[in-house]
């Protein structure tokens, strides 16, 4: 349990870290969650109003998580699997998304300005916009 911890300028490389609720780790909301991970099993987790800011999830699975109202900016999260988690009032400015892959992210309810994505991942910013694209027709 990381419950009453605080992780100060840790490094998770290849661990299965499940279900943990990150938000719990830290003595109070405010305080930044000073953890790194690499090449991780972060599936289920909760990073509910985290200050991630600067801090690296690449190339991870986060399959599931919350990372609503969380503060990613800087964060790099090159390569990691977003499928299923929810980054709604998140703070991903000047983030690095490239060849992240499977997220939803809505950019009407995320701060998104100079956050880095890739094609064809990107399209997927597109989602909830209430537009319509159409390949070009021959």
């Amino acid at each position: 349990a990381v419950q009453g911890s605080a992780v100060r300028d840790a490094s998770f490389a290849g661990c299965n870290l499940t279900g943990i609720t990150w938000a719990r780790a830290t003595r109070t909301l405010h305080d930044p969650l000073e953890v790194d991970f690499r090449d991780c099993v972060l599936d289920f987790g909760v990073f509910r109003g985290c200050a991630l800011e600067g801090r690296r999830l690449a190339h991870c699975t986060a399959h599931e998580c919350d990372f609503n109202r969380a503060a990613l900016l800087g964060a790099v999260c090159r390569g990691t699997d977003f499928e299923g988690s929810s980054f709604e009032g998140a703070d991903l400015r000047g983030a690095d998304f490239r060849h992240a892959r499977n997220y939803a992210i809505d950019v009407r309810h995320t701060l998104v300005k100079g956050a880095r994505f890739s094609l064809p991942e990107a399209f997927a910013l597109l989602q909830g916009l209430e537009i319509e694209i159409e390949a070009e027709a021959e």
